[in-house]
C-alpha cells in the first residue's frame, strides 16, 4: 500500500496464538520445535527513517542462533523464557507454560498487579517468563543470551501553548496520512472521548469515511455515556453507528479475556464482543492508544509530579492506595498468599519502576505510557483484536517525539487535546464533547445475580483455594445470587476469578475458558 511521504505499510498477518519457537538441550545437542521464523503486526517503511514505524514483533532462528526483535514501543506482546539449556518464545504466555516452562509465581509482580491492575516493565505473573522490552534485540546462541533495549524519551523543548497546539495538529495529520486505508474498507471503534474523535475528524478531512463506527457497552456498574456521545457524533456526521451489547455471561467473558490478554490485565472483557462482531466486516481498524496519556495528561497532576521528585516511595504508596482498598484485598486473599503479595513488596517494586523514568521531561507521563498503556491498554488492539490490522496514529514516531518533549505544565490542565481538536476542526465546533460529570452506577439485578451465581459455581468446582479466602467470598456471592444487589460486588469478583484461573494455570496447567481445555 503506497502512503504519503514515500512510506509503505506491510501487514504481517501472523500465525495463530499457538505459534512458538522452543529450543532445548537433549543429550548434549539442541532440539528445535515450533516455527523458526515469525513476524507479527505491521510495519510502515519510510526511506528517510532507519527504524520502521508501526507496531510489530518478530523472531528468526537460523539453525545457530535466535534473534528476537520488536518495534520502538514494544506494544505487540511477545513472551520469552531463557536459560543456558533452553529458549522459548511466543506471543502466547500460556503456550510457554504448555511447553513446560517453570510455573513459579512472581509475587512482587503480582503484588503490584493486584493493586494497580497491570504489570510493570517486563513482569508477568510467572518469575521465569518475561515480556520483551521496547525497542529490543534479543540474541540467544548456545545457551548465551544478550538483550539490548531502550525507552524512547522526548527532549524537553519549551513551547508556547499556541505552538504546541499547532505542532500537535500538524503532526497528527501527517500520522494519519501515513496510515490511510486506501481502497480498503475500515471500521472505527468510537468512544465518547477525544482520542477516537480526533482520528475520525482527520480521516474525514482526508476523504476517508468509515464503513461503520462501533461502540461497545461496558459491564455494570460502569455507566455507558460513550454510547450516547458517540451516537450523537455519528448522527451529526451522518455515519452508520453500531452499538454492541455485552456478552451474555460476564464470568465466561472474563475467563476468555484472561487468556486473550495473557493474564496481564484486569480489564477488557467488553472488547470480546467487538472482536466477534468485526470478523468478516473489515480488516483495518483504528485505535486511539496512548492519546490520553501523551496529550491529555491522564492520571497526571502537578501534585503527583511534586511528590515524585520529593518522595518517590510516597508516590508509590499513594498510587497503590488510590486504586485498591487494602483492607478489602487483605480480606479477599488467604493469609498466606496475602503475606506473599504484601503491600510492602508492591511499594518496593513500584518505587523501583517509577525511578526508571527520572530522565523523562515528564516522568509521570513516561511511567504510565511504558507501563499501563504498553502492558495493559495495548492488549485490546494487539491482543484481543490481533487478527486485524489496527492503526495507532498516536504512536507515530514524529508525533510521539513531539508530545513527549512538551513541558509537563502544558498537559497537566488536561485541556491540550480538546483545544487542539477545536482549533484544527472549527467546522465541527458545534458537536459537543463528553462532559465530565457524576453519573450514577448502573444497577442491573439480573446481571449481578448471574455474575454471583456463575462465579460461585467456578469457586465451588475449583475447590479449596490457596489464593482466595472462600469464607469471605462465598457468603457474599450467595447473597448476591438472591438479591442481585450491586453492593455485593464491591470487593471485586473479577479479581477473584482471575486468581482462581491463575491458580489453575500455575498448579494444574489447565486454563478455564480456553478452547479445547
Amino acid at each position: 500500500m503506497l502512503l504519503a511521504q514515500s512510506s509503505r505499510t506491510t501487514l504481517n498477518e501472523g500465525p495463530g496464538p499457538a505459534e512458538f519457537l522452543h529450543i532445548y538441550r537433549r543429550n548434549a545437542q539442541f532440539v528445535t520445535e515450533g516455527v523458526s521464523s515469525c513476524s507479527l503486526g505491521y510495519r510502515i517503511e519510510a526511506a528517510a527513517k532507519s527504524v520502521p514505524d508501526g507496531v510489530y514483533a518478530a523472531w528468526e532462528w537460523d539453525g545457530q542462533a535466535v534473534r528476537v526483535t520488536n518495534c520502538r514501543y514494544g506494544m505487540y506482546p511477545l513472551f520469552y523464557y531463557a536459560t543456558a539449556d533452553e529458549f522459548c518464545v511466543s506471543s502466547s504466555l500460556v503456550r510457554l507454560l504448555q511447553r513446560g516452562v517453570p510455573r513459579e509465581l512472581d509475587h512482587a509482580a503480582l503484588a503490584v498487579f493486584l493493586r494497580l491492575g497491570y504489570f510493570l516493565g517486563g513482569d508477568t505473573a510467572f518469575r521465569t517468563i518475561r515480556q520483551l522490552p521496547p525497542h529490543a534485540v534479543l540474541r540467544w546462541r548456545d545457551g548465551h543470551i544478550e538483550l539490548a533495549s531502550s525507552l524512547a524519551q522526548g527532549t524537553l523543548q519549551p513551547l508556547s501553548r499556541a505552538a504546541a497546539i499547532d505542532g500537535y495538529a500538524s503532526l497528527f495529520r501527517a500520522a494519519i496520512q501515513r496510515r490511510l486505508p486506501g481502497d480498503h474498507e475500515f471500521i472505527l471503534p468510537l468512544s465518547g472521548g477525544r482520542d477516537s474523535r480526533h482520528i475520525l475528524y482527520e480521516l474525514l478531512e482526508a476523504g476517508q469515511r468509515p464503513k461503520i463506527c462501533i461502540t461497545a457497552r461496558h459491564f455494570p456498574p460502569r455507566p455507558d455515556p460513550d454510547v450516547e456521545i458517540a451516537g450523537n457524533l455519528c448522527t451529526a456526521l451522518q455515519l452508520h453507528h453500531v452499538v454492541l451489547d455485552l456478552p451474555a455471561s460476564r464470568v465466561r467473558a472474563e475467563l476468555k479475556k484472561n487468556v486473550a490478554t495473557q493474564f496481564c490485565s484486569e480489564e477488557h472483557a467488553w472488547a470480546l464482543r467487538m472482536a466477534d462482531y468485526l470478523k468478516g466486516q473489515a480488516s483495518i481498524l483504528y485505535d486511539g492508544l496512548a492519546g490520553d496519556i501523551l496529550s491529555a495528561g491522564l492520571y497526571q497532576s502537578a501534585q503527583k509530579l511534586r511528590l515524585y521528585y520529593a518522595d518517590t516511595a510516597g508516590l508509590a504508596r499513594a498510587l497503590l492506595a488510590s486504586r485498591t482498598a487494602e483492607p478489602v484485598l487483605q480480606r479477599l486473599l488467604t493469609p498466606a498468599f496475602y503475606r506473599r503479595v504484601s503491600p510492602e513488596l508492591a511499594i518496593a517494586r513500584l518505587t523501583e519502576e517509577l525511578k526508571r523514568h527520572s530522565d523523562s521531561p515528564n516522568p509521570l507521563r513516561s511511567f504510565y505510557f511504558w507501563n499501563r498503556t504498553r502492558r495493559a491498554v495495548a492488549l485490546v488492539p494487539f491482543g484481543i483484536l490481533k487478527d486485524f490490522q489496527v492503526h495507532t496514529p498516536y504512536l507515530d514516531h514524529d508525533l510521539y517525539d513531539f508530545l513527549t518533549s512538551l513541558p509537563p505544565e502544558i498537559v497537566l490542565d488536561h485541556q491540550l487535546h480538546t483545544e487542539t481538536i477545536q482549533v484544527a476542526y472549527p467546522h465541527y465546533k458545534d458537536i459537543p464533547f463528553e462532559e465530565k460529570k457524576n453519573i450514577g452506577a448502573v444497577s442491573d439485578r439480573a446481571y449481578f445475580r448471574r455474575l454471583c451465581r456463575d462465579l460461585a459455581g467456578v469457586i465451588m468446582r475449583h475447590g479449596k483455594s490457596e489464593f482466595v479466602r472462600d469464607s469471605f467470598v462465598l457468603p457474599r456471592l450467595l447473597a448476591g445470587t438472591v438479591d442481585g444487589n450491586a453492593s455485593r460486588t464491591w470487593w471485586g469478583p473479577t479479581r477473584c476469578l482471575f486468581l482462581i484461573q491463575l491458580e489453575q494455570l500455575a498448579h494444574l496447567g489447565k486454563v478455564a475458558g480456553k478452547k479445547g481445555s
